[in-house]
């Protein structure tokens, strides 16, 4: 489960870079 979310927050971190939130779900 986490597996999965941490790809996708992986990708969308990637993508946003300004949106530190992203990064602390992760």
């Amino acid at each position: 489960m986490q597996d999965a979310r941490t790809a996708a927050a992986g990708t969308q971190v990637k993508t946003q870079r300004s949106k530190p939130s992203l990064s602390r779900l992760v």
